[in-house]
């Protein structure tokens, strides 16, 4: 995707969420892999002041039940290998209206298609106004001493480490990233958005499908500098 592409996608989901009812400041959850979606449901959020809530796709339903309910999630979006994961929580999360989940990949009962549902909105820029201190993300520790704690992350806090890798590490709008790790972890943020937010490439990985050669394969076929 080149950034004109990706963008248009970006304001059609925008325009899509918006188009739910939901408003700055609301939340919206999601469970997925690595994939070009999760970016854009990032990127989204991001331009409509919107929440986003990345759960671990790891996690068991109990524990994405606590997430989602404790962050006042209003929408949902899921990957389809994780529609069992959500499906025996969704009577339990009643702050989620049934027309609010959406899956990405194969239809699945229950939920929107997440093409479909972007398919008809506009591409042009949605209307709001987000301010640096805004929140942005909202993402949970891990819980090892007890119930996972929710961390304000806001859009200023967030260009910032841009800013600090970028220089850091010496990146420019030539380097191209691959992101293996999982997106829905702070530190895949801290690196992945460095390069859009300077011009660059990202190449996205799934997280639980690490093969060295493969791996190799895509850093000398994409030439990967990070």
């Amino acid at each position: 995707l080149t950034y004109p592409e990706l963008n248009r996608r970006v304001n059609k989901l925008a325009h899509s969420l918006l188009a739910l009812g939901l408003k700055k400041g609301d939340k919206v959850a999601v469970l997925l892999e690595n994939s070009i979606e999760i970016i854009e449901a990032y990127l989204a959020t991001a331009k409509t002041g919107i929440i986003i809530v990345p759960i671990n796709f790891r996690l068991i339903s109990p524990d994405v039940e606590y997430i989602a309910d404790n962050a006042d999630a209003k929408a949902f979006i899921v990957h389809d290998e994780f529609a069992s994961t959500v499906n025996p929580i969704r009577p339990q999360l009643t702050k989620i209206p049934p027309a609010n989940y959406i899956v990405v990949g194969r239809p699945t009962p229950g939920y929107r298609v997440y093409e479909d549902f972007i398919a008809t909105a506009p591409e042009g820029e949605p209307e709001g106004e987000v301010l640096p201190e805004d929140t942005w993300i909202l993402i949970y520790t891990s819980g090892t001493t007890g119930k996972p704690k929710g961390v304000v992350r806001t859009h200023e806090s967030h260009i910032a480490f841009y800013l600090i890798n970028a220089i850091d590490f010496g990146f420019n709008e030539h380097d191209v990233c691959l992101n293996v790790m999982p997106l829905c972890h702070i530190n895949s943020t801290f690196f992945t958005f460095t390069f859009t937010y300077i011009g660059g490439s990202v190449v996205i990985h799934p997280a639980r499908s690490f093969r060295a050669e493969e791996i190799m394969e895509i850093v000398a076929r994409e030439k990967i500098t990070f």
